[in-house]
Order: C-alpha cells, then sequence, then structure tokens
C-alpha cells in the first residue's frame, strides 16, 4: 500500500462526480458507497408522409440506474485503461475507508499482462467490481 493513499469519506458525502476526468482507482477498504448512473437513450422514430417524404424525430429518454458497492469493491480502472471521464457519481453511504492510487502508480504496478486481464475481466463481468480475497 505504499504508492496508496487513505481518503475517508463521511456518510453523504460525494467521493466523485461523473463526467469528471479525475485519474485515479479507487479500492473500498470499509463503508458502503452508492453507484449512481444516469444514462440518457435516443432513439429515432420515422414516419411517412405524402410525397414519398419521411418525418424523423429523435426522442429522448433517460434512465436512473444505482448499484450498491461495499468492501473490497473497486472502480476508476476503466477510466484509466480507456482514458475516459467518469461514468456514474460515487456517494458514501456510510462511513467509508478508500485507498486510492493515482494514474502514475496503478501503470507503474500494473504490466501490460495484468491490464489485458483485467480488460477482460471486465468485459465478461460487466456488472462485477469486487475482489474476491
Amino acid at each position: 500500500y505504499e504508492n496508496c493513499t487513505v481518503e475517508c469519506y463521511f456518510q453523504g458525502q460525494v467521493i466523485q462526480e461523473a463526467k469528471k476526468k479525475k485519474k485515479a482507482f479507487y479500492l473500498m477498504f470499509k463503508g458502503d458507497l452508492e453507484e449512481e448512473n444516469h444514462i440518457y437513450v435516443r432513439e429515432h422514430n420515422k414516419w411517412p408522409l405524402p410525397n414519398r417524404r419521411w418525418e424523423v424525430r429523435a426522442v429522448y429518454n433517460s434512465y436512473n440506474q444505482n448499484k450498491h458497492l461495499k468492501r473490497f469493491n473497486f472502480f476508476g480502472d476503466e477510466e484509466l485503461m480507456e482514458n475516459l471521464k467518469f461514468k456514474a457519481r460515487y456517494l458514501a453511504t456510510t462511513w467509508t475507508v478508500l485507498l486510492k492510487m493515482k494514474e502514475e502508480d496503478f501503470y507503474l504496478h500494473l504490466n501490460q499482462e495484468d491490464i489485458k486481464r483485467l480488460k477482460k475481466y471486465r468485459s465478461e463481468n460487466a456488472d462485477v467490481n469486487y475482489l474476491d480475497f
């Protein structure tokens, strides 16, 4: 844990906002988090009009998807590996202790084979994000 910092959050405190580009990998050591995803969906509908024309309308919907994270769950790895902004908002639901590893330390401790394994794990277990000790 020499390259990790320990961060403590109180209940109701926001750990990470969505669409922010904070480069870090987080591992939960104690507590509970809520991962809040707000998903926007755009669909197109077509209706026939006279004279062989079509009217196209875009329909927008949004959905909220929340996931409960607890001890040994982790997040931030996909954003680091794919150079993305955070796609979810993370909120502490209890007193929470996280180990935080910056981007340069993440790549220092993981070699290319580890990163390939992690990407494969994420693709096969899209909704699973915990370490099993």
